[in-house]
């Protein structure tokens, strides 16, 4: 046989090789899948899943000594559900969570650093945004456009002007283009991350780039929430006591738009509904309003066991009008927007040591559906607890490694084969289902 023979050979058995995991995860999920015949056992496979999690995946995030404190899947953006961001610093990272089956690869940093272009400093928050993932048609329709201006490290992208170099992993220039809203086969994902200096940042992450920057407050961005259902909708939450609503595809120029403005003194983090009529907002003092934007005031929502005046609400999430509440002290609670009424109410486990201790803000994510929960305890246990969202019932305590610590930030993925917890100074750790794939050929056991 010849060279070329050989050569093409071996480039199968490595592609076999390398590919053999994702094959064999696929046909897991697919034979998982065919047992599933209802909504009752669609649940109770993934509360079983939740309870096997295991911690298998550790990365030491590039941000030196500050912590991670945000972590959010890509939940409402279909084609892109695979990827999550987190945030330490001046850095945000954005990651593939199913990289070749179930690996965890990184697709892009961006570094809010100080240069002639921007004043830079610590990312505050972040939050997906909905783009309508890329498709050609939908940007014709809306008519949205305008020329993109950064890339997502920072540096020019006018046709006058070659991308600078960077340091900062993955940050490759873009390919110039009339649009600032990216096509791509697999759509695009949006991501708004706010700063100290009141700057929100919106990045392209098909176009690898900035496509605009909205100066939103007067002082640090506490919080941002996507409208997941409407195109394009951010509502940002301010150290200044303002709550913003943005089109961050509209305006003359295509680069964003602040479309409300509404006086949200003491707000501590906010939730946007989904079709962006209105938001949620966490108060300090245990308070939580609702917000229609069209009305002239927000209702304080009256949940079954009160969060008391000691605490603040450091997190809030809506899915399917439904509100997620958390205090400081680690109390929970749900209300029905339609009903009008309050679900339910529960307190987690370690009480007795948060009583005592120093409570910092932890956030907490919740499935695309609203069925489960997942969030890490505000003391240095380390632990991160799941729940039944509709319950409050706890369904596992996902214990740390030898490292322990407050839990920043948890998510839950949808499917619930995976939890995200950042712990201490940059530490990301991953919760999921040990594999059984026992060699590189397929052959599992």
């Amino acid at each position: 046989r010849d060279d070329a023979s050989r050569v093409r050979d071996d480039t199968r058995t490595v592609n076999a090789r390398m590919n053999s995991p994702q094959r064999a995860l696929k046909r897991q999920r697919e034979e998982e899948a065919r047992t599933v015949t209802s909504e009752a056992s669609k649940d109770a496979a993934r509360v079983a899943t939740l309870k096997a999690l295991k911690l298998k995946t550790v990365v030491r995030e590039s941000h030196g000594a500050s912590a991670t404190t945000h972590c959010e899947y890509a939940h409402g953006t279909s084609k892109c559900w695979n990827l999550f961001a987190t945030c330490g610093g001046e850095l945000v990272t954005i990651y593939d969570d199913e990289h070749f089956g179930d690996h965890v690869s990184v697709v892009a940093q961006y570094a809010n650093a100080s240069d002639e272009r921007q004043r830079g400093g610590r990312v505050t928050s972040l939050a997906w945004v909905s783009s309508g993932y890329g498709d050609a048609k939908t940007m014709a329709a809306t008519g949205r456009g305008g020329n993109g201006k950064e890339n997502v490290n920072g540096t020019s992208n006018k046709k006058t002007k070659a991308p600078a170099k960077t340091k900062t992993a993955k940050a490759v220039a873009a390919p110039e283009t009339e649009s600032r809203r990216e096509t791509h086969e697999f759509g695009d994902a949006v991501l708004a991350v706010g700063d100290e200096h009141g700057v929100i940042s919106v990045i392209s992450v098909a176009g690898n780039r900035v496509v605009a920057r909205l100066h939103a407050h007067e002082g640090a961005v506490i919080d941002l929430s996507g409208a997941c259902a409407k195109d394009g909708f951010l509502v940002s939450l301010g150290a200044d006591g303002v709550m913003k609503t943005w089109d961050v595809f509209g305006g003359e120029d295509g680069e964003g738009e602040c479309v409300g403005t509404y006086a949200a003194r003491d707000g501590a983090c906010v939730a946007c509904k989904a079709d962006g009529t209105g938001a949620v907002t966490g108060h300090k003092g245990g308070v939580v309003k609702d917000w229609t934007f069209a009305a002239a005031a927000p209702t304080t929502l009256a949940f079954k066991v009160s969060f008391g005046p000691k605490h603040d609400v450091d997190c809030v999430r809506v899915v399917n009008d439904v509100v997620f509440a958390k205090t400081t002290n680690m109390c929970f609670g749900t209300f029905d927007l339609k009903r009008n009424e309050s679900l339910h109410s529960w307190e987690a486990p370690n009480k007795h040591h948060r009583a005592k201790a120093r409570l910092d803000p932890t956030r907490f994510g919740v499935t695309s559906d609203g069925t489960f929960l997942a969030c890490g305890d505000a003391v240095s246990s380390g632990i991160v607890y799941t729940y039944d969202a509709r319950s409050g019932e706890l369904v596992s305590e996902l214990e740390p490694l030898r490292v322990t610590g407050v839990v920043r930030a948890a998510h839950v993925s949808d499917h619930c084969r995976h939890v995200l917890a950042s712990y201490g100074p940059g530490v990301l750790w991953r919760y999921e289902i040990i594999p059984t794939v026992i060699d590189d050929l397929d052959h599992t056991v």
